[in-house]
């Protein structure tokens, strides 16, 4: 056991919750690169827009290309955050011929890259897989009964309510969740060593502590990379610096900012998700559902009887004919308003619902993009900057 750093989650709550005090002191810096991405808005940087709408990464403008490791495994970012990184590990290299840094540091002498990007869709396919099997666990150890859809529903939704703060449902909220990590960005690329996220002790010896260290901050914000504080060996593109914008536009001249990356390199995800939610819950049923249940009925008023109830089969097809858009978006915004830190009152929940229902007649895209939108402003969110303040105006007063 470390005696200022955790070194694994074995220890007192009281211990790690001290140490982890101590380390947050030790991650301080005055360097504007070394960033914490678990703090306000970086929290979720490279996974949502400017009007904080969840956001997937779109090849159509800037590729991802494949990073040279000694590896098997494929690494990958975006095509300019790759060129810097390579211009990072040559500005290595020379130091480290003429003997500038220390070339007999393990991580920090010779930058070698062994993650980058990761899909979000198969993170959450694997993740649903999963969340189906937990869902039937629940039904079986419950004894859960429904004999069609509508009844699942009615059984089902409380246990989604209970457990939306650890283990949330939709794609859009699984994009801001800590099951998604910021490599589904493209804008990462990690070196060295994989790192166990309480392991800080490991942290400071091999990073904090490496003679290499302020060599290796200064390069990193020269070439257009922040550092994160909690994963050191985790290097993020700042796509706001001069040195990120010239690469991007020798792939793009049109592609010359932040936003213009932004809108030309990720799309949003809100039509999609909600015919996913479809299919999800489709899932869900079909995979746990029973052939048969037996209910208790009373009878007379005084007597009981017992009925045996088939359960109903749906292809997929039927099932969309049997639930209709507007049965869903209802139940997809309820789930969405549960899942989100939202200030809306039942009655402005009911409001906006409504109001986007009648928008899908029209345009059913624009709608569920409109409704993402109103739902994902950033005061919404414990932990943004914005929350934060206005919590400590609230306490001050």
């Amino acid at each position: 056991m470390s005696k200022h750093f955790v070194k694994n989650n074995s220890e007192s709550i009281k211990d790690i919750f001290r140490k982890k005090q101590v380390y947050k002191i030790i991650a301080r810096s005055d360097r504007p690169n070394l960033v914490d991405f678990t703090f306000a808005e970086k929290a979720l940087y490279g996974r949502v827009n400017r009007r904080y709408q969840p956001m997937v990464a779109n090849e159509s403008r800037l590729a991802m290309i494949s990073l040279s490791s000694g590896t098997i495994k494929t690494i990958k970012a975006y095509n300019f955050v790759v060129d810097a990184f390579h211009d990072l590990q040559n500005k290595f290299r020379q130091k480290a011929a003429s003997n500038q840094i220390d070339t007999k540091d393990e991580f920090l002498a010779d930058l070698t890259p062994i993650a980058g990007y990761v899909d979000p869709k198969v993170l959450y396919r694997n993740y649903k897989a999963a969340y189906v099997t937990g869902m039937g666990n629940v039904i079986k150890n419950k004894n859960l009964k429904f004999a069609d859809f509508g009844e699942f529903v009615t059984v089902m939704l409380p246990y989604i309510h209970n457990t939306l703060k650890t283990k949330v449902f939709t794609f859009q909220a699984f994009l801001k969740s800590k099951e998604c990590p910021i490599n589904v960005s493209g804008l990462v690329i990690e070196i060295g060593t994989k790192i166990k996220s309480n392991d800080d002790e490991f942290k400071y010896n091999k990073f904090y502590k490496s003679n290499n260290w302020d060599f290796f901050l200064n390069a990193c914000n020269t070439y257009g990379f922040m550092v994160d504080c909690n994963m050191p060996n985790r290097l993020v593109a700042d796509i706001s610096s001069p040195a990120m914008w010239e690469k991007m536009t020798q792939y793009d001249e049109q592609i010359n900012s932040p936003d213009a990356f932004l809108l030309g390199c990720y799309d949003t995800t809100s039509a999609a998700d909600f015919d996913d939610f479809k299919k999800f819950l489709y899932d869900i049923y079909n995979e746990n559902k029973r052939t048969k249940i037996l209910t208790t009925t009373l009878v007379n008023n005084d007597n009981t009887r017992s009925i045996t109830r088939k359960v109903k089969t749906y292809s997929y097809q039927n099932f969309l004919i049997d639930y209709s858009d507007e049965y869903f978006f209802k139940l997809y915004s309820k789930i969405r308003f549960m899942e989100e830190e939202s200030f809306f009152s039942e009655a402005e929940q009911r409001s906006l619902t409504q109001n986007i229902l009648q928008f899908m007649g029209v345009d059913r895209t624009m709608a569920l993009n409109v409704f993402e939108i109103i739902l994902n402003k950033t005061f919404d969110y414990n932990g943004s900057l914005s929350y934060i303040t206005n919590r400590l105006n609230s306490l001050r007063r």
